[in-house]
């Protein structure tokens, strides 16, 4: 490590591509979108075509995928070279690389001292080079070793979702500040008039006690910027999906100043989280959530049809088992080569038709009263080692 002025490295025959980066916002952008990612993954492929760069991951159980694409206008140079070819050839194939999350998260660990950032990646040796230099010109280097494995890449498409959702970051945060920041599953009912998050968590106290918290949230739908729940089938749309990603997307979209857009369809098909960014810095960011259908017990838990009256609700809520959440396996590209039916690729199908039979939609309006969360506690003492079932928010 030694202090310079910014460098930009000669290309060899090994070479791929050599982007450069000197937008400060542009940096933080990149770097936030591999801090949120470094949280959800162990691995992340790099999918480089001539005129963009994908990073892409899908975990090993195939529920949560992420994708986010930086087209070449995001970076201040973008050039891409085949393997083996004169300077003049140009990237015909699609290369894919896959990379460490930990390590490569290493390099915006001081994010806002980054002036100028360059990525070089190359084939042989297998390594991503990235060499930033700060604000006080200290030039740094990384050598970040390519991983043998490729990640594969989710399938899916925006417009197989019948239902979405748009409101601004801060207003879900809001919502889902009422739940325990460790919460596994979050579930969710969604009818033409309302949304509901609801939660049943176990917390265990100091007194040895293990109390289970009913956290329920309603939000009218005139809340959201944008509503529209349509459902072929049923009064309403039932599914449980994993919440940590939903809360880290969240704080993504919050950082970049972004739109943030929630699609789904029936239990059991993909949640897809989208974020888009206004600006200098255009960029698709896809969170892709395997969701699960509710058991008859957990469903009679989140009954709704009587939620104006409070205290009915109330009597009505018992305590319930730990149910397991088997969640539907995201479909990859692997899968979609022999399968007939499969989601088909794309984060461009983002236009979304209104032309359906069923469904209800509504545009940002005034707060509504009738927004509220159940809060209550159960006065009933239990011997310890027993389960106490409480409503409400667990401390934090």
């Amino acid at each position: 490590m030694t202090s310079s002025s910014k460098t930009s490295f000669w290309r060899d025959e090994n070479s791929l591509a050599l982007l450069e980066l000197s937008s400060g916002a542009a940096i933080k952008s990149l770097g936030r979108v591999v801090q949120c990612f470094s949280k959800l993954t162990e691995f992340v492929s790099l999918r480089l075509k001539q005129d963009s760069l994908t990073v892409h991951s899908l975990s090993t159980g195939k529920s949560i995928g992420m994708e986010c694409t930086f087209l070449s206008s995001f970076f201040q140079s973008f050039q891409t070279f085949p393997v083996g070819y004169p300077v003049s050839s140009k990237l015909q194939e699609i290369e894919v690389l896959t990379v460490s999350t930990k390590n490569l998260s290493a390099v915006f660990r001081m994010l806002s001292n980054i002036h100028w950032l360059q990525l070089h990646l190359k084939l042989h040796p297998s390594n991503l080079l990235i060499v930033t230099v700060s604000q006080s010109k200290l030039r740094k280097c990384y050598t970040i070793p390519l991983e043998q494995n490729v990640v594969s890449r989710v399938v899916y498409s925006i417009a197989t979702c019948s239902c979405r959702l748009s409101a601004r970051p801060k207003m879900f945060q809001d919502l889902l500040h009422n739940f325990e920041s460790k919460l596994e599953e979050l579930k969710m009912i969604a009818d033409k008039k309302r949304l509901y998050f609801y939660s049943s968590d176990r917390t265990r106290l100091v007194t040895r006690k293990s109390i289970r918290f009913h956290t329920l949230v309603a939000v009218d739908a005139t809340e959201f910027d944008e509503y529209w729940i349509h459902s072929l089938d049923e009064d309403s749309i039932q599914l449980g999906f994993p919440f940590a990603v939903f809360r880290h997307a969240l704080e993504l979209a919050e950082q970049l100043n972004a739109s943030f857009y929630v699609h789904f369809d029936q239990a059991g098909t993909p949640m897809i989280l989208a974020i888009r960014t206004r600006g200098e810095c255009l960029l698709d960011i896809d969170f892709i959530l395997s969701t699960r259908k509710l058991s008859q017990e957990e469903q009679s838990h989140m009954n709704t049809s009587s939620l104006t009256e409070k205290e009915h609700f109330i009597s009505n809520l018992s305590p319930s088992k730990d149910s397991n959440n088997h969640y539907v396996p995201l479909r990859d590209e692997s899968t979609h080569l022999f399968s007939s039916n499969s989601y088909s690729v794309g984060v461009d199908s983002f236009h979304f038709s209104r032309n359906l039979s069923m469904g209800g939609s509504f545009m940002r309006g005034q707060q509504s009263e009738n927004n509220w969360i159940q809060t209550e506690v159960n006065s009933n003492s239990e011997e310890d080692e027993k389960e106490e079932y409480v409503e409400g928010t667990p401390p934090r």
